[in-house]
Formats: structure tokens, sequence, C-alpha cells
């Protein structure tokens, strides 16, 4: 298996960690990416064990999104969460942390400088311990969990921030920004995602590697063409309905499908 593949947690979203851990290790997976919702269900300290004492490494973590950033009294609480798994990032020595900004306060200008003023000092935490504190920017109808629905939106907090991006292509594959974003700062890019997608109900959902219609092979040449040098995350999070096969044989494909995608590529 090509050594630059992840695959998320997200993919098992009913799974524990131990049956989480044990899907990555039955499909032959060295990497992954973390809610720290899923360790935190587990137990922070005992997780972290599990995790060090398997033969699985964390390529990045995901901090929960701040759902009431309108809400100043829920700030000191959220801060503890994200610091938290940036402190857990640290131990498990992961890069990065990513997450996403939330749901609009009101208008966009207020939501923006809420945002910013949340997320600044996590961003100083993270750069102390060692770790890249991330924005991955969604489409719009992912709205209810991010207002930053674009790169140039996602760009914008990160110039004001210091954040990095975690570029997921599921969402990425149209912007018209991505080209230029790619040639001006691929650097900020501290983690690439990869899922399919298909068109259901007049939007964009997910489906597994070489099911939907995001021309993939031509992404992620110009994301190697750019200079990524990172992992590449598979997060396709199959719903029952498209993939009766289940999870694990689902994660099964992807894997093996971006294992052929990344072996094809020019050296």
């Amino acid at each position: 298996m090509h050594d630059r593949i992840s695959l998320s947690c997200l993919n098992f979203p009913t799974f524990t960690l131990p049956e989480t851990l044990n899907a990555l290790a039955e499909l032959g997976v060295k990497r992954t990416t973390v809610p720290g919702t899923l360790l935190a269900n587990h137990g922070w300290v005992r997780a972290l064990q599990l995790i060090d004492d398997s033969d699985i490494s964390a390529a990045a973590l995901i901090a929960p999104f701040p759902k009431s950033l309108g809400d100043r009294g829920t700030w000191t609480d959220m801060r503890q969460e994200f610091c938290t798994t940036i402190d857990a990032a640290a131990e498990l020595k992961a890069t990065a942390v990513y997450s996403v900004t939330g749901p609009l306060i009101e208008q966009r200008d207020t939501s923006v400088a809420a945002f910013v003023d949340f997320i600044e000092p996590i961003v100083d935490y993270a750069q102390h311990k060692g770790i890249h504190m991330s924005l991955e920017p969604t489409l719009p109808s992912f709205a209810w969990v991010s207002f930053a629905t674009s790169i140039a939106e996602a760009q914008d907090l990160m110039n004001a921030t210091n954040l990095r991006m975690c570029l997921d292509l599921f969402h990425a594959w149209q912007d018209p920004r991505l080209d230029s974003f790619l040639s001006e700062d691929n650097d900020r890019i501290s983690l690439v995602q990869v899922g399919d997608g298909i068109f259901r109900d007049g939007s964009q959902v997910k489906a597994n590697l070489g099911d939907g219609i995001i021309p993939l092979t031509s992404l992620i040449s110009k994301v190697e063409n750019a200079g990524y040098k990172g992992v590449y995350d598979i997060e396709v999070t199959p719903s029952k309905d498209y993939y009766p096969e289940g999870l694990i044989p689902a994660a099964r494909r992807a894997v093996e499908r971006l294992d052929r995608l990344l072996s094809s590529l020019p050296t």
C-alpha cells in the first residue's frame, strides 16, 4: 500500500475507537485522522495509550466546531476542547488539527470577526505545541457546520489568524480559486482529504472513490505538481443505502482505488 494513504476514522461513524483501530488494521492502513470526540468517548488517557500501542499513527486530529459562536459564554469551554485536542495531537506526534468555523451568527462580517477572535488564542497555542491548526472550507450545503464555504473565504480567515488549510477535494474540486491557491499558497496545506461525490436531490453528496463525478486523478496530479508532499486522507463516510456491502468493504474499495491512483502518478 502507498505510504501516503490515510483513512479517516470518520469512515466508521458507528464504531468505537477499538473497533475503528481493528478495522484499520484489517485494511492494512497505517495512518488515520481521528475526531477528538472519539478519543473523549473512550477516555483521553486510555484512548491515547490504545493508539500508541497500535501500529497506526495519527496524521491529524479533528477538533469540534464552535456550534454557538455567537454566545461568548461558551467560548472558554469550547477553546478548552480545542486545546485538549491539540494536546492529544502533540502526544500522538500528529502534525495538524483541523476544524470548521461553525454556522453564521447573523451577518457574515459579524461571524468573521467573532471567529477570528475565538480562534486566535487557539492558533497561538497550537503553534506553541508544534501543531498546525487548520481550517477546512466546505460546500454551501454544509452551512450548518461552517460559514467558510469557499477557498477565498478560508484564505481570508487564514490571513487573519495564521491558520493553515485542510483541503478536502470533495468540497473544493470546483472552487474557482483552487488553481491559484495551489500555485500561490500550497505551503499552507496541512492535509489533503480525498472523497468522491454524486448529485442527489440537487446537492452533492459523498460517494466512494471512483463511484462519483469528481476527477480525482487530475486533481491529485495538480496537488502533486504544486509541491504537496503530505498524506492523502480518505473521507467517504458511506451511507448504508449507498453501500449495502458494509463499512469495511466500502473502505477497502476506497483504499485500493487511491493506492492505484497514487501508484500511477509519476514519481
